[in-house]
């Protein structure tokens, strides 16, 4: 498999970008699993306006922590980018007959061995449920635990408060 370039990086960036930000595109993101989206956001930072220069300084220090993270988030991107061509061959051009190729890539397959239940004649619908994460804010993660903290310290020391001791 060929070396990434930094340009290669950047062209994954902006394709993510555009997924990401484009009225049902976005979910094509629903193809991964939570954590694996996470680790698309952390890596190539779809939510983000950078230039090539900034990405690539933010991209190589992503590098830096973990090595094995870019061969990863490669798997990732490749997923998403083969279903986005695929949906794009399938249907050209044509917004509405992509939107639907995309919708039928993102249904969930069954799993073997699983055991499929009649529906009734009365019920058509089939309801499924899929995530598309949003990238993950560290502070606001890290503000939630200190406030659970300090609830818990308040909470916990007015009922001690409360107890009267025992002589």
């Amino acid at each position: 498999m060929p070396r990434v370039t930094s340009s290669e990086h950047y062209r994954r960036h902006r394709f993510l970008q555009m997924l990401w930000r484009e009225p049902g595109l976005d979910r094509l993101f629903s193809l991964l699993d939570t954590p694996a989206q996470w680790q698309l956001h952390d890596y190539y930072q779809p939510d983000q306006d950078l230039d090539e220069v900034e990405f690539n300084q933010l991209r190589r220090a992503v590098d830096r922590k973990d090595p094995a993270r870019r061969h990863v988030v490669g798997r990732h991107f490749r997923l998403l980018e083969e279903s986005f061509v695929a949906a794009s061959r399938a249907f050209g051009a044509d917004q509405d007959q992509m939107q639907s190729a995309i919708a039928a890539a993102t249904v969930a397959k069954q799993p073997p061995g699983v055991r499929r239940f009649r529906q009734s004649e009365t019920s058509h619908r089939k309801v499924q449920i899929t995530t598309i994460a949003e990238p993950l804010d560290t502070r606001k993660v890290a503000r939630g635990f200190l406030s659970l903290a300090e609830y818990q310290m308040t909470h916990s020391l007015g009922e001690e408060a409360r107890k009267s001791p025992e002589l």
